[in-house]
């Protein structure tokens, strides 16, 4: 998956899934980007550099990434905290939320099929070169600081204290028994992953105006189209 990412925005998601198994079926390219992988390593990074492998396993990389917030920090700092670019890519990802068929009721004109991360137009501002949508992951705290300054404390915390009080609709507690929702259960991977590093400060605030009322919605759906077949 990895190995084939940066193709994700010029494809379809079929085209995707078939290139990224024909390069899972390829012993050769397998065993090519395992020893490009070994020559990288990830011993005596300097702090300037920008990198996701910080053990062996893949899968626990996107949980064992302190690090990157290290790495971020430096950037963010080059560019300068409530920088104006970083400001206004923040919003503009906000609007990019809403769905395109409201985006052209409103004849707003958005591009979602271009695709980069709070990572990359990091990385980009800080070493003044071109966007490269790599989907570099980025830090809550770097990617704060670098669009709203210190004010990103106060915002944060009130953004995550809403997020949680989203997450307890989730569960109803009855003559002192925790009783959970199915949807809280079916969604349950995504609260795992939810406050890990990846796409920054954007990701609160689109749960909250997005992700938690798109789950609530197609839950209600299936439930009632589910419930009207079984009559």
């Amino acid at each position: 998956m990895i190995a084939n990412r940066n193709i994700r925005s010029e494809v379809s998601a079929s085209e995707l899934l078939k290139s990224t198994l024909n390069t899972y079926l390829d012993r050769d390219k397998m065993e090519l980007l395992r020893r490009l992988k070994e020559q990288k390593g990830v011993e005596g990074l300097k702090e300037e550099e920008w990198t996701e492998i910080y053990v062996s396993n893949f899968a626990l990389n996107r949980y064992c990434n302190l690090k990157v917030t290290d790495n971020t920090l430096y950037h963010a700092e080059r560019v300068g905290f409530n920088n104006e670019v970083m400001y206004n890519d923040y919003w503009n990802r906000v609007l990019g939320l809403l769905p395109m068929p409201i985006l052209k009721e409103l004849g707003i004109n958005y591009n979602k099929n271009e695709i980069f991360s709070r990572g990359d137009l990091l990385k980009s501002l800080s070493l003044n070169v071109p966007i490269f949508a790599s989907l570099l992951v980025t830090s809550h705290l770097a990617d704060g600081l670098a669009t709203f300054g210190f004010f990103y404390f106060p915002l944060e915390c009130l953004l995550m204290y809403l997020r949680f009080l989203f997450l307890d609709t989730f569960l109803i507690i009855r003559n002192n028994r925790v009783q959970y929702s199915i949807l809280g259960l079916i969604t349950i991977f995504s609260f795992l992953a939810m406050f890990r590093n990846a796409s920054g400060g954007c990701d609160s605030l689109g749960y909250l105006l997005r992700g938690y009322w798109q789950d609530v919605i197609l839950f209600i759906i299936c439930f009632f189209i589910i419930k009207r077949i079984s009559r």
